[in-house]
């Protein structure tokens, strides 16, 4: 054997053993060096691990990203729950046909007026696709053929949730009175716009019996009846744009809201025959932070504000499931009052009723 290559082989024989970044735990080890070879039998004098070799911690994003990954790609199929359970599916393709109607109102104590606004009756055809829960709603067509749009984005879990939503109207029309005279001033569609932002999350206590999903975007079958109480938070973001407002001025104006809520309900998910279920749930919030301000010609105006300030949500909702396909009947009421009642107070209210048709896939 030739001299370099014996010189290779003891180098090679000279290094640790590691495995994963650490050393062999073994009773005997070998040192071997070019000029001698040394023997130990003792396992405190072990090699310490080469920094090199150790692993580096994931980041925080990285993280992220694999949880994402093993939830919603590498998740395997849950069992079965005696209460709901999970399709085999994992995509949902629906179409809705909805009717909506929104109104805005505001009381003026000052200028001993109110303001009542009403959109007519939307008729809109709108899809929305979902993958284990992860929801995307997109307007297609308003069969009213008004420029008012509603944009949803939302993933519903059995124990946490959130839904964001953008709407946009531009048909709100009615009338300003003056208290105490006869004097009504008509402010007709397009006078008045608004846009609103909303975001909503909730935590449900007993997750383990109740689904949210099986109400909402279908992605679980509640198999027997339950309930549970939930926590709930939101944003909400509303600005109207006046293109007159005789109550403060003449001149173009705006209103921007926006108010920070928490609160608390009680859903119920009821089970029949036949895949028939019937959900019903409740919700208060009370807003914490609430800021009103009111912009007229570059001027801006702090709104006085009077606690508490009440959001409330009903929702019920009837579906009946296949094998594939299932369909449903959806009906929403929302109702927001803030501001303050011996200044400037308003008033928002919505409902909607949705007729839902889809296929899993």
């Amino acid at each position: 054997m030739n001299k370099p290559l014996t010189l290779i082989t003891l180098l090679l024989c000279s290094l640790p053993l590691v495995v994963n970044g650490q050393t062999e735990p073994t009773d005997t080890v070998k040192t071997i060096g070019l000029d001698a070879l040394v023997e130990t039998n003792s396992p405190t004098e072990l090699t310490k691990p080469n920094k090199q070799t150790e692993l580096a911690k994931p980041s925080f994003w990285w993280r992220v990203g694999q949880w994402l990954l093993d939830y919603y790609i590498n998740k395997p199929k849950e069992q079965d729950d005696p209460y709901y359970i999970t399709p085999r599916q994992r995509w949902i393709f629906s179409t809705q046909l909805g009717l909506t109607n929104s109104g805005l109102g505001m009381n003026h104590v000052d200028a001993r007026a109110s303001m009542r606004l009403q959109t007519p009756t939307r008729i809109t055809q709108s899809v929305t696709l979902s993958f284990r829960g992860l929801s995307l709603t997109l307007p297609i067509v308003n069969i009213d053929r008004t420029n008012d749009h509603d944009f949803t984005f939302a993933m519903f879990g059995n124990r946490f949730g959130i839904e964001t939503s953008l709407r946009r109207s531009t048909s709100l029309k009615g009338k300003i009175n003056h208290i105490g005279t006869s004097t009504v001033i008509d402010m007709p569609s397009g006078s008045v716009s608004s846009r609103d932002f909303d975001f909503d999350a909730y935590y449900a206590f007993q997750s383990k019996r109740f689904s949210f999903p099986a109400a909402y975007n279908l992605s679980y079958i509640q198999q027997r009846s339950a309930g549970s109480a939930f926590l709930s938070a939101s944003i909400r973001h509303v600005r109207t744009t006046l293109d007159s407002l005789p109550i403060v001025t003449s001149g173009d104006a705006h209103i921007a809201s926006n108010l920070f809520c928490i609160g608390g309900g009680y859903g119920h998910n009821f089970v029949f025959k036949n895949g028939w279920m019937f959900h019903f749930s409740g919700l208060t919030s009370i807003s914490l932070i609430t800021r009103n301000r009111l912009y007229i010609d570059g001027y801006e105006q702090m709104l006085h504000n009077k606690f508490p300030n009440t959001v409330n949500t009903l929702n019920l909702c009837a579906v009946r499931n296949g094998k594939r396909w299932f369909g449903g009947l959806r009906f929403r009421l929302h109702h927001a009052t803030y501001g303050h009642s011996d200044y400037i107070q308003f008033t928002s209210t919505r409902t909607q009723l949705n007729f839902t048709i889809g296929l899993r896939i």
